[in-house]
């Protein structure tokens, strides 16, 4: 819905509404809760992303660059909960809204993985290193 001001051939003014339909903009994705994009292993965390648009966009969500989910459901936001397991540093996680008039810009988050106690870190490192070595 946007506002406007039309002035006619009397030089008279009115203010109408007008209801126009466009692809997302202003993409927003965040992890709230989370201090500094942080999560520990073996718990998990929401992912938010929003648009403006008209009508309500779905959104896709990748992981690493792969397709994580897509939303079936037309909103100005939409909330994925992810259960971390893997011991990795980083993950990258993006967000793109899309309706019938066009994709909206993509965001990217990248959230960082601890172990469970920050202090046995080499333990954590070695044990996911000892999973992948070929017997």
């Amino acid at each position: 819905m946007m506002f406007a001001e039309l002035v006619n051939t009397l030089n008279v003014h009115t203010i109408g509404v007008v209801f126009a339909d466009y692809p997302p903009i202003k993409t927003n994705l965040a992890t709230p809760g989370l201090n500094n994009n942080t999560v520990v292993i073996n718990t998990s965390f929401n992912l938010t992303c929003s648009s403006q648009a008209n009508p309500p966009a779905k959104y896709r969500f990748l992981r690493q660059q792969q397709s994580l989910f897509t939303t079936t459901a037309d909103s100005n936001l939409a909330v994925y909960t992810i259960s971390v397991s893997e011991r990795i540093k980083q993950v990258t996680y993006s967000c793109t809204p899309f309706n019938d008039y066009g994709d909206g810009p993509t965001e990217t988050i990248t959230v960082t993985v601890l172990c469970k106690y920050p202090f046995f870190m080499l333990r954590c490192i070695y044990s996911y290193i000892s999973l992948h070595v070929p017997v």
